[in-house]
């Protein structure tokens, strides 16, 4: 007997969690130009939305996890170009902080980062700047949606985003849950075998 998906009333799905990488879904946005209601109404074109359709026609259910300092709770919504499910985690309070000093956590230098100060200052960004992708990810509030929405695995981009190490934390934490990588287009099920 196959029993019904209690939120939909349809049959069961696997379900996979595809993480993004970036550590603010709007360092990525708002270079392009694009609000948050038009990435929910109108958004393509992009590797998580290509990723989205190939594991729908290989009969999986996605919810794709942003993260966010522009929200206070998450924020369920449809995509409605896709029709898939997309989570939006408020960055954690400790996450904001160092944003606010570390005004570009992206670049390869402390200067490039919080700009020119003093040697002492420079030591103390450079720890920020290193420890800021760590703390990006609202760990616990991630459990709790990957539970919620019945996630079996995650598909995190890449395993040089520190955003990749919280999920394998999370993966070993949560029995069940099996940690894969989308990088350089391939898919890897961590220690197991390729896609």
């Amino acid at each position: 007997m196959v029993e019904s998906d209690h939120r939909t009333g349809s049959a069961p799905q696997l379900t996979i969690a595809l993480v993004n990488g970036t550590q603010l879904t709007e360092d990525f946005l708002d270079h392009l130009g694009v609000s948050l209601e038009t990435f929910r109404k109108e958004f393509r074109g992009s590797w998580m939305f290509s990723n989205i359709d190939a594991l729908r026609v290989a009969g999986l259910r996605t919810v794709l996890f942003l993260v966010s300092a522009r929200v206070t709770a998450p924020l369920r919504f449809t995509h409605q170009p896709t029709g898939a499910s997309v989570c939006v985690l408020p960055a954690p309070s400790i996450y904001r902080a160092i944003r606010r000093r570390v005004l570009n956590p992206y670049a390869p230098t402390v200067v490039q980062a919080v700009g020119h100060v003093d040697p002492l200052r420079r030591a103390f960004f450079a720890v920020l700047k290193a420890v800021a992708p760590y703390v990006a990810t609202p760990l616990r509030l991630l459990a709790h949606e990957l539970r919620y929405q019945g996630c079996k695995a995650i598909l995190c981009q890449g395993y040089e985003h520190a955003r990749f190490d919280a999920c394998v934390l999370l993966g070993r934490k949560s029995a069940g849950i099996t940690v894969l990588i989308k990088h350089r287009k391939l898919a890897h099920i961590f220690g197991l075998f390729e896609l």
